[in-house]
């Protein structure tokens, strides 16, 4: 039988393919913890009625939530679930919360996304 031939060309280009979806993972998995530390601070200072801080640390959230999609998911979809989407998760929840208290509701879909000021959907 003939010998196994291997396309180092191809495999060099997996290989290319791969560590560039690696690097926007590890991007992703850095910045998603700064997101979920924001909507965690953004809570803990509704619980104190500190509006201001929660406002601004929802604001960076937000901020941040829509570079890490327009710099890292728009070109490797998946990674849009993972650890970003627990990222996404925990700004819902604070922005929920904070409806809560201002309002004495919760959000519907919709408003959530008006409010989030992120420029892609929930």
């Amino acid at each position: 039988s003939p010998p196994a031939v291997i396309d180092l060309r191809h495999l060099a280009e997996l290989k290319r393919r791969y560590d560039t979806f690696d690097e926007r993972r590890e991007q992703v998995l850095k910045r998603a913890r700064d997101v979920i530390k924001g909507a965690k601070n953004s809570v803990y200072a509704l619980q104190r009625k500190n509006w201001d801080q929660a406002d601004k640390e929802l604001k960076q959230c937000a901020k941040e939530a829509c570079a890490i999609h327009r710099d890292v998911v728009v070109h490797s979809p998946s990674l849009r679930g993972g650890l970003f989407g627990a990222a996404l998760e925990e700004l819902a929840e604070a922005l929920s919360f904070r409806s809560f208290l201002r309002d004495g509701q919760l959000l519907s879909f919709s408003e959530m996304q008006s409010v989030s000021a992120l420029s892609f959907p929930l």
